[in-house]
Order: structure tokens, then sequence, then C-alpha cells
């Protein structure tokens, strides 16, 4: 339980994958609104100006890499290519007209062993440098952002927020105000916790990264 509330994946839709030399007759396939309504709570997180919907899929198999998964729309507009990013990241469109359309959705996969998440996160500062306050009010957002997603995630409370880089990367987050300077290590998975704290943002702190984060995700338990 404590490594889903870490990197609070919502939602898990069991899709299409396999290997990308399976033939195109044995491939997956299901209907637009099927995904639509499985990454439809991600909406929520765009009501917020510092969160952002993060969008992964994957494949079961081990012996599939990301980079050979492909997704294909068919809408009656033109085929609309889904490409995954190294890292599994994708960019699904969500619109009203697809919906109402509801095209197919093939993979190149067989049907069942792809997995489709949309991930809750904090949008990145545009500088190393930032205000804790405005961690603060993400960290904010993203309570309000679980309150409007039902009761059964209205009672999760956000205590921090994870700033994930590589791992063993050693990398590091300092936390520094008029009084005092707060250093954090990544532990071995690369992931720095910012806890949730409202005295540093009275003590007006500033948070300084040595490098971008991959991803900054809200700490729920």
């Amino acid at each position: 339980m404590a490594g889903f509330l870490s990197r609070f994946t919502l939602l898990l839709l069991l899709l299409l994958c396999g290997t990308a030399t399976v033939q195109a007759a044995d491939s997956g396939k299901t209907r637009y609104s099927a995904l639509f309504r499985a990454l439809e709570p991600g909406l929520v997180f765009e009501k917020f100006d510092q969160l952002v919907t993060a969008q992964h899929v994957y494949s079961k198999r081990a012996d599939v890499a990301t980079g050979d998964i492909r997704i294909t729309i068919a809408s009656r507009s033109g085929k609309i290519y889904v490409q995954p990013q190294p890292d599994g990241r994708v960019d699904f469109p969500m619109t009203d007209a697809l919906l109402a359309e509801n095209p197919w959705v093939e993979s190149n996969q067989p049907q069942g062993s792809l997995g489709l998440s949309a991930t809750m996160e904090i949008r990145q500062p545009k500088s190393l440098e930032f205000p804790y306050a405005t961690l603060y009010r993400a960290m904010q957002q993203a309570q309000s952002a679980l309150q409007q997603l039902g009761p059964e995630l209205a009672t999760r409370k956000v205590r921090g927020a994870d700033f994930v880089f590589a791992p063993e990367s050693n990398a590091e987050v300092t936390i520094e105000d008029q009084k005092s300077d707060s250093l954090i290590v990544a532990n071995s998975a690369g992931v720095v916790t910012i806890r949730m704290d409202e005295r540093w943002v009275k003590s007006a702190a500033v948070v300084k990264l040595k490098r971008p984060a991959l991803a900054i995700r809200p700490r729920v338990e």
C-alpha cells in the first residue's frame, strides 16, 4: 500500500499488448470511450494551475520495450498516433469530439497486456530555485483534487511532495530560510521527500535544486 500511495496511481486499465513482432490480426483494440472513462478523473487535476496529469503506458511483459508499443486512434478525420516516450509517458487526447465519435483504439500488441495509468503530479517549477510557498500551494491543490475524486480518496491526506530523480543519483534538495538550511539527499530509489509544513511558508523558505526532477508527485498517506 505504501508504494501505491507514494506513486499515487489513480487508475490502471489493462488494454492491449505483447511483442512488436505480433501480426496485425493478433493486435488488440478497444473503444475510445473505455479509455476516456478510465482516464477521465485525471481531468480533475487540470482544473488546478499547479497540478498536471501524467499518463503512462507500459507492457506487463518484460520482453516488450516501451518504444515498441504503437497505439492508433482510428478517427474518421484521420488516424491519431499515440507514441510513448522512453519512460512510457503518453499524451492521450481527451476530447468531447472523439468521445462522441467513439472510434476504435488499436495497438500493435495483443489484447490484455498493456497498462495505462493517469498519475497526479505537481507542475515542474520554471527555475531550480523557487519559493516553498509555491510548492505548499501545489500540495494544497492536490488535497483539494483528492476531495473531488470521491469518498474513497477524500480521506487521504497529502503529507508532502516526492521529487523523483534517477535511482542512485544522490540528488540533493535544499530548503533555506533566514535561520537555517535543510539539505535532503535522495534515497536509493532517487526520491527526495519534502514535507508539507506551514512554518516554511511563514519563514519565506526557498527550495533549491541542483538539477531538475524527473517528476514531482504529491505524497499521499
